[in-house]
Order: C-alpha cells, then sequence, then structure tokens
C-alpha cells in the first residue's frame, strides 16, 4: 500500500513538472509598450511566420448602447471600412489587391474590432493602412447608405411580427421581475455585479435604418482615439523597423475621444470574489 502510495504521488509529481514546463510563459517574446497617445501595443515576431497578421481593438461595444442607438457600433465598424480615397472605396477591397488574404470586422458586447492578415513582407504596409483606415475619415452620406443595407441584409429586416413578440418578451421580463430568483450567481458566488441587460433585438432592427449621419460621426468621435485602443501583431518582422512603422502610423495620432468605458480589472474581480 506504501508503495503504491508513493507510486502515485511519484506520478502527480513528474505530471505536475511536466504541465509547468509546457505552460510556462509561452509567450516570453511578446513585447508591450504604450505609445505616448496612449494605444497599448502588443508585438510578437516570429522568423518561421510566412504572414503577419494586424488586429486593432476598440474598447466599444454594444453594452454601451440603449434602445434608442442600439446597433450603432456595429454600423459604425462597416462604415469604418469605407473610404474614397482608396480602390473600389472600400479597404477590404484596396487590402485584398495589395495581397491581403483575410480582412474582418467584428462587434461585440465590448470590443470592436478589425483584423487583417498579409504576407509578411507587407506587415508595415499593413500597420500604416489600418492607421490610415482608423483615422482621419472621410465619412459621407451615400457611403452610411450602403452601409445601412448591407447591415440590414447581415441582421435582418424588421418584420410587421417583431414588435408583438418584443411586447410579448416584455411582459415575461416585467412578470420575472415581480418574483426574483432567491438566488443570485454574480451576487452571492462572486460578489460581481450582474451585467444589464442589452437592448431588445428589435430595437437592432429597428434603429439601423434610422441612423444620420451626425449620430455616426459623433459615436466615432466619442469612442475612436488611440488610448482607448490595442494594437496587436504576429508574425515575421523585424522588430526595430515594425515599432519605427508604429510610431511614423498610430504613434503620431493626437486624437482624444469624448467617451471611456470602464470595465472591471482582473484584480478587482479576484478581490471582490475572495
Amino acid at each position: 500500500m506504501k508503495k503504491s502510495l508513493i507510486s502515485i504521488f511519484l506520478v502527480i509529481f513528474v505530471s505536475l513538472k511536466l504541465f509547468a514546463t509546457d505552460v510556462v510563459d509561452p509567450f516570453k517574446n511578446i513585447e508591450y509598450f504604450t505609445l505616448e497617445n496612449g494605444m497599448k501595443v502588443y508585438m510578437l515576431s516570429d522568423n518561421q511566420a510566412v504572414n503577419s497578421q494586424i488586429s486593432v481593438e476598440v474598447n466599444v461595444g454594444t453594452d454601451v448602447e440603449t434602445k434608442h442607438n442600439a446597433g450603432i457600433s456595429h454600423l459604425l465598424e462597416h462604415v469604418i471600412f469605407r473610404d474614397d480615397r482608396v480602390s473600389k472605396n472600400t479597404y477590404t477591397s484596396y487590402l485584398e489587391e495589395q495581397g491581403a488574404t483575410y480582412i474582418n470586422g467584428f462587434t461585440s458586447r465590448y470590443l470592436t474590432e478589425y483584423v487583417a492578415t498579409i504576407d509578411s513582407k507587407k506587415a508595415y504596409f499593413l500597420v500604416k493602412s489600418f492607421s490610415e483606415m482608423l483615422f482621419n475619415k472621410q465619412l459621407n452620406q451615400n457611403d452610411l447608405e450602403i452601409e445601412k443595407g448591407a447591415l440590414q441584409i447581415e441582421i435582418g429586416d424588421l418584420k410587421s411580427y417583431h414588435a408583438s413578440f418584443y411586447y410579448i418578451g416584455r411582459f415575461f421580463k416585467w412578470l420575472s421581475d415581480l418574483f426574483p430568483p432567491t438566488f443570485e450567481i454574480y451576487r452571492d458566488d462572486f460578489s460581481l455585479q450582474e451585467e444589464h441587460d442589452l437592448p431588445h433585438n428589435y430595437y437592432f432592427k429597428s434603429n439601423n435604418r434610422n441612423f444620420t449621419l451626425e449620430q455616426i460621426e459623433q459615436h466615432y468621435e466619442d469612442y475612436y482615439y488611440p488610448s482607448n485602443m490595442i494594437l496587436k501583431i504576429v508574425g515575421n518582422f523585424n522588430e526595430q523597423k515594425m515599432k519605427e512603422a508604429i510610431y511614423n502610423s498610430f504613434g503620431k495620432i493626437e486624437k482624444k475621444g469624448t467617451k471611456s468605458v470602464e470595465k472591471p480589472s482582473y484584480d478587482a474581480i479576484l478581490n471582490n470574489s475572495s
């Protein structure tokens, strides 16, 4: 029995050592720095990589929206790709012509992200292009109308029955609020504030056609500024040359927003749950 226990502990010990070896700082080559304008940058260079990828995260998403402007972050994400100074008036077409194999944008609850992949020889070009795409925008009504139509196809047209479903849902939500659960996982298990409800899907469909250019421009001014963004670059590139490309493009942007989005840090979450 004693020998069996010793064997079991030995296996566990060796397994833990192996596991620890596998997970110790797997990304030790990541370089992190912050530009003078507040933009956070993460770089990971690997001389074995064929392609390079750039990602820019904007600290804004549907969580800041109300029923009056639900969907505006997603619509702005679409509009950001448009620019009459590039080929076919879209950065998607322009970057594809330059060899990019993947260009996309995503809007989630807390983030709007822009990402593209290109041959590593053009990694510096991609950084410059993303800086031009995200800043010094020249938005116009025609671009807005085109992207409204594209987004409406993506999220679906508003049908006559959507309003009925919305009011039925509100009724049942009202009933559930009358008898709230006695156990709240956010409060009782983690001591966290429960996330507020997002606007109903009905508003995302109904608002889209009615957004004005002024609303889009204001949302852009509010949240699209360097200190509200994170730039991530991974691929095969010269780190010093990449830093120069970043400083000469994103680093020269002095734009300041009018709003910020505060999210709890991991330390705060751990402190609240302990």
